[in-house]
Parts: C-alpha cells; sequence; structure tokens
C-alpha cells in the first residue's frame, strides 16, 4: 500500500494491476478504470491531474521494489566490477563525496527538504527582492543587485590578499589612502558598507586587474564635481542619466 497525495493505492496480491480505492475491485489498468464512461466509479477524483501525478509515482516505486527483488545482485555486481576496473577512480569518488556531504547523510537530507518549505522559498524571493540596484562595486563603479555583490569584510580582504597581495590597493582603494570614498559605500540597515561584485572578484582572485576595473583608464571625474557649488546632488544625476533605475512592467499581447 502507498499514500499518495490524496489516495491509497494497492496492488493486486492476487495477479497484476492494482485494486480500485473506490469499489475495491481488481482493475488491470486503474486510471482507464476511473475515467471509463460506463464504470461505476468515473466522476469520483475530483483532481485527475493530483491523481495521475500521485499514481505515476507510485508506479515507479513498484516497478523499481520489482526489479531489485528479480535482481539483487546486479547493482552490488556492477559497483564491484567498476571498483575492479578504475580503483583509482572510485577512490577518489568516494572522498570527493564524503568530503562535500559532512556528517550524517540522513540528517543533511532531512534539513535540505526542510529548506525547500513555502516559508523558506518566499523569505528567500523577499530578501532577494528587498534592495534594487543600489549596490556600486568598489572595483568597477558599476551598480548591481544584492545577489551580485560581495560584502568586503575581513574575511574576503584576507582571502584576496593570500593569493593576490596587492590586488585590493591597486584596483580598489584610491592612491595613498585605505578608505573608500563615501558615494561607493552603500547603507542597508548596517552603516555604510563596501561591495565588490562577482565579475571584479573573480579577476582579483586570479591577481588580475578586471577589465571594467576604474583604473584600468576608465576613471572620469570632471572637474566640476570637486566644487561643491556646482557638484550634483543623487536627484540630480539622475535626472539626467541616460539610464534610469526603474524597471516597467506591462501586459503582454495575446500570442497566436
Amino acid at each position: 500500500m502507498e499514500d499518495g497525495e490524496h489516495h491509497t493505492f494497492k496492488v493486486n496480491p492476487e495477479g497484476p494491476g492494482y485494486i480500485c480505492c473506490f469499489c475495491d475491485k481488481a482493475q488491470s489498468r486503474l486510471p482507464t478504470h476511473l475515467t471509463s464512461k460506463n464504470s461505476p466509479c468515473q466522476g469520483r477524483i475530483t483532481s485527475m491531474s493530483t491523481f495521475s501525478s500521485s499514481f505515476k509515482s507510485f508506479s515507479a516505486k513498484m516497478r523499481q521494489a520489482k526489479f531489485k527483488e528479480s535482481n539483487p545482485g546486479d547493482e552490488a555486481k556492477r559497483r564491484a566490477e567498476y571498483v575492479k576496473r578504475n580503483p583509482e577512480a572510485a577512490e577518489a569518488s568516494a572522498t570527493n563525496f564524503k568530503e562535500s556531504r559532512p556528517g550524517d547523510e540522513a540528517k543533511r537530507q532531512k534539513l535540505c527538504r526542510a529548506g525547500r518549505s513555502s516559508n523558506d522559498m518566499v523569505k528567500k524571493f523577499q530578501e532577494v527582492t528587498m534592495y534594487s540596484c543600489i549596490f556600486v562595486c568598489s572595483c568597477c563603479h558599476l551598480r548591481k543587485f544584492r545577489n551580485q555583490v560581495h560584502l568586503i569584510d575581513d574575511k574576503l580582504n584576507d582571502t584576496i590578499t593570500k593569493k593576490a597581495p596587492t590586488a585590493m590597493k591597486e584596483c580598489i582603494y584610491p592612491e595613498d589612502c585605505e578608505e573608500l570614498p563615501a558615494d561607493l559605500l552603500v547603507d542597508i540597515g548596517k552603516g555604510p558598507q563596501a561591495w565588490l561584485c562577482n565579475t571584479c572578484k573573480k579577476y582579483l582572485l586570479k591577481s588580475k586587474m578586471p577589465p571594467n576595473c576604474h583604473k584600468n583608464n576608465l576613471e572620469v571625474k570632471p572637474s566640476w564635481q570637486d566644487n561643491q557649488d556646482t557638484k550634483l546632488t543623487q536627484l540630480e544625476a539622475h535626472l539626467i542619466s541616460r539610464n534610469i533605475q526603474f524597471q516597467f512592467i506591462r501586459p503582454k499581447g495575446r500570442s497566436r
């Protein structure tokens, strides 16, 4: 017996087929029996799509169990032959599997399934869409979304410095200064913080200057921005910007 989402299925113990969950009679083809016009159980299923999905899952489990029962040593034999032919590859595969899945496998799977609940998915969606394109990369000075940047903290700084000791100083921080300008810092409730985009981080870890780095002959700073009387505010800069950070959702026409 196997419980579907809303139905209970039974295998016919006396032969092939199933036992109808409504009339308790043996049927060789249960879906046909429930949808046939001459069947007394026709119309008893409220959602045929739900029933079909549950029945397919149940049938697959039954076929898999039947195959394992009729071929008990096939899987172990196949695995033994593979290990005999490729001992080094089998050992490396087992080591990588254990390293990537530390701890109890059953516990890991349970936590993985728990993370797929609807509440967690809604929470993750809200976190991703909470902020717009406001995060300024300290290297390329481009505006990014939250999932496209990393916070420049002590951990990230140490990681990049170990692989490229001079990358942070040459590509991010201004000359003769270890602090970033205030217009590059973004405050999301934890104070002004510096951010680094995924693309620039990838190049910095390879000890290379990112192509879009502002120090790669791409730094533009008009002289009128230095004067406090002519310096544009954030609103004024948005009003004359060629790329306005807004999104429009329009209904799409009916397709043929």
